[in-house]
């Protein structure tokens, strides 16, 4: 298990809010975040 900041992966979040997740949540949840970043570039 993993523990991640949802303010990191979701705008809508305004304050820090860790929750713990899964490991495959959690790889999934960091490559879309990759994926996302390497379109607006």
């Amino acid at each position: 298990m993993k523990t991640i900041n949802l303010r990191e992966f979701y705008t809508w979040y305004k304050e820090d809010q860790f929750i713990e997740v899964s490991d495959e949540v959690a790889e999934a949840l960091r490559s879309d975040k990759l994926y996302d970043r390497s379109i607006c570039r």
